[in-house]
């Protein structure tokens, strides 16, 4: 298995290919970076939602959804960490820790 990790929030899907780890116990140790501008606070981070999808990429067919997670209302702490159980063919868990930092713009 080549599996790889796919999150998405509000539109934008971000997926990381690198790992460690054996055929059962795969590490990637990445920071996903997703940019929020919230102007008027009227979709606070609270009501979204981050969905989690770990893929197994084939060469020359198409890749296969292992399983999926979706993290309903994100939280409003500047960390969580949790694990995820996923769902669908595949079966297992992600491990992660979502941090919120904010961030000035001129």
């Amino acid at each position: 298995m080549d599996p790889y990790v796919m999150m998405t929030l509000l539109s934008t899907a971000i997926s990381q290919t690198s790992s460690t780890g054996d055929s059962k116990n795969y590490e990637y140790n990445e920071v996903f970076q997703f940019f929020l501008i919230n102007l008027n606070n009227s979709d606070p981070i609270s009501h979204q939602s981050l969905i989690v999808e770990v893929w197994d990429k084939n060469t020359f067919t198409h890749d296969i959804l292992v399983g999926k997670h979706v993290v309903q209302g994100l939280p409003n702490k500047p960390s969580v960490n949790q694990q995820l159980l996923l769902s669908g063919e595949g079966s297992g868990s992600v491990y992660d820790t979502i941090a919120f930092k904010p961030v000035t713009i001129y």
